[in-house]
């Protein structure tokens, strides 16, 4: 993650434009300057003044977003093609279990994502909305940025499950008693399937950490990109 904030922060430099931390701290002068933190709580510092959050602004050849005091690069063209793209579709969610709408999330190359409602029900309406992602997000370890995603299903575990012909099923599988589960595919079909924690179950396995860990920043992003105003009606 590191390696890709230099890049990008490399790339506004060489846009005459710095990129600075609201402490003082920077790489010199110029326009566009922006940095994480503020004076006041979800607020962002840009070339010195503060902007509220969920503020678009200019930073060298690509454009920014103030998130809580964190600053999001949007990617843009001028982001080398190694860096801040979902390299192939991926479509996830929960599944399964006796309820009015299932709601599933695509990410589609290049930085693409799209979440689908599908409705069992009449008093329920089927919809979508789609929101670009993040390419990197700077000051908040919390945040899930598409470069984070990348690294997540670059874990070993998930990469073992994507070499399995039948997607794996880690936890309990409750969809037969009207439960759900998380389901996780590439556009070939592979993935794997999380369900609830086996507690002790006979035949059980509990999904490895790098699984557990790309379940939880997908439902981090999941939330962020609902708060766009897009979305309203699918929160």
């Amino acid at each position: 993650m590191r390696a890709v904030a230099l890049f990008i922060a490399g790339l506004a430099v060489g846009c005459s434009s710095t990129l600075q931390r609201s402490d003082g701290g920077g790489s010199g002068g110029g326009t566009g300057a922006a940095g994480a933190g503020g004076s006041d709580a979800g607020t962002c510092i840009v070339d010195g003044a503060s902007v509220p959050n969920g503020t678009e602004f200019p930073c060298g050849c690509t454009s920014c977003v103030c998130l809580g005091g964190a600053i999001g690069f949007h990617p843009v063209e001028c982001v080398d093609a190694a860096h801040c793209r979902i390299d192939t579709p991926y479509t996830y969610g929960d599944t399964g279990g006796l309820v009015a709408y299932e709601d599933a999330t695509t990410l589609t190359p290049p930085w693409s994502w799209t979440r689908t409602r599908t409705s069992h029900v009449m008093s329920t309406a089927s919809g979508s909305c789609e929101v670009r992602l993040l390419c990197l997000i700077d000051g908040d370890g919390s945040m899930v940025d598409v470069e984070r995603i990348k690294v997540d299903i670059a874990d070993g575990a998930v990469q073992a499950a994507f070499a399995m012909a039948t997607p794996p099923t880690y936890g309990r599988d409750t969809r037969p008693v009207d439960g759900t589960v998380f389901q996780f595919l590439r556009d070939d079909g592979r993935g794997f399937v999380v369900g609830s924690p086996c507690t002790g179950s006979a035949g059980c396995t509990d999904a490895p950490a790098g699984i557990a860990t790309l379940v939880a920043d997908l439902r981090t992003l999941d939330e962020r990109q609902l708060m766009d105003p897009s979305c309203a009606a699918l929160r």
